[in-house]
């Protein structure tokens, strides 16, 4: 079985009527790393017919950039953009696409790329805004920290209910996260778990309409940085609207 499919179908399920994870000391991401990424020039950078999540991607992918994706609308992921650049950074070339799309941003904090909508995150039913109160991880796999968060998230939502999520384990590298968050929003504890791995990244994976669904399921993937990955995280975020327009 290859890992694409490996990763496509080994699950577990996180019940949030059990408790996950333990205290913690805190650690600074790599933002240098990142910072000498996002700094070197691209000579030429032409992208024509794809749209603005798929050409994101694509440069994290091929630049190794950890990213975090927290919002994609049918525009962002069907609706074809247009780039030609000459002698941009890396960091301009990604400012530049998410401005060919209404209402989407990049930030560059944290030792992560942040690819999110400002109106969006004044939305208080978006549980990706929701602040946990204390999240807690010490020495644990990259998959482990984010099934942990995505507890902790249903503990603060509504402790009767359940939350689900789908990972795969052994996937995302030998990287151990260890944080401590205090009273911070979802999207900004998954930056961080992801800045720590430094080869990964996290998407949302529910069209807006699905971001304050409960129970809680599948609401984010976190992926390696991986070439045989890219396909599989373009579709997942593609196919959300074929569905769900």
């Amino acid at each position: 079985m290859s890992i694409v499919l490996s990763f496509l179908i080994s699950f577990s399920v996180c019940s949030c009527l059990t408790p996950c994870g333990s205290g913690a000391i805190e650690e600074t991401p790599r933002e240098s790393t990142l910072e000498t990424k996002l700094n070197k020039t691209i000579t030429h950078f032409d992208s024509v017919g794809r749209p603005l999540i798929v050409v994101l991607l694509g440069l994290a992918y091929k630049r190794h950039l950890p990213m975090g994706i927290e919002y994609v609308n049918s525009q962002a992921a069907a609706q074809p953009i247009s780039i030609h650049v000459v002698g941009k950074t890396v960091r301009e070339v990604l400012e530049i696409a998410a401005a060919k799309v209404p209402g989407f941003r990049v930030s560059f904090e944290s030792g992560v790329v942040s690819v999110y909508s400002p109106q969006q995150r004044q939305d208080g039913t978006d549980l990706l805004n929701k602040t946990i109160p204390q999240f807690s991880v010490v020495a644990v796999a990259t998959e482990d920290a984010g099934d942990d968060l995505l507890y902790a998230l249903g503990q603060t939502v509504d402790p009767r209910a359940g939350c689900f999520s789908s990972i795969a384990k052994g996937q995302l590298g030998p990287s151990r996260i260890t944080l401590t968050a205090k009273n911070m929003p979802v999207h900004e504890i998954l930056d961080q778990i992801v800045a720590q791995n430094g080869n990964a990244v996290w998407t949302v994976t529910v069209p807006p309409s699905k971001l304050g669904a409960i129970p809680i399921v599948d609401l984010w993937h976190i992926y390696p940085l991986q070439t045989q990955f890219e396909s599989v995280v373009q579709a997942k975020l593609t196919e959300m609207f074929s569905q769900n327009p």
